[in-house]
């Protein structure tokens, strides 16, 4: 089995689910890299609840540490969010961000430009929202 890499726009469309093991026309395993690396190496970090890993409890998203908690302010859970993105290896900075909150349905859409360490820019409206949902 060969393992190639590729970008997300070079699959055409063949990875049904974003972030999940996928295969090139040839059925050999591919792995995404560069800038579509970035991106999916943040919405790892936003899937990962803080303690989940347990060789290292201290790596993952603080969700129920500081922002599933009674009274927080949306200018902290952006702070959070910031950070997260600015600390990614390959980000250089956070250019826009915007946190969109429907306390109706309870979700939470994080929509952003930042700019990689070798210059490129990221824009999530060119990505699956990254979207948290509270059932």
């Amino acid at each position: 089995m060969d393992f190639g890499l590729v970008t997300a726009s070079q699959l055409g469309g063949l990875n049904e689910v974003e972030g999940d093991l996928c295969l090139d026309a040839k059925g050999d395993i591919v792995v995404v890299r560069g800038v579509d690396a970035i991106v999916q190496h943040i919405r790892v970090r936003f899937n990962t609840f803080r303690g989940e890993v347990f060789t290292d409890l201290r790596i993952g998203f603080p969700w129920f540490e500081e922002v599933f908690v009674k009274g927080v302010s949306l200018q902290r859970v952006r702070s959070l969010v910031e950070r997260t993105i600015l600390t990614t290896p390959g980000i250089a900075e956070v250019n826009d961000l915007t946190l969109n909150h429907d306390r109706a349905t309870r979700r939470l859409t994080i929509r952003f430009r930042a700019r990689t360490t070798d210059g490129a820019v990221i824009n999530s409206d060119d990505y699956a929202p990254f979207v948290l949902e509270a059932a």
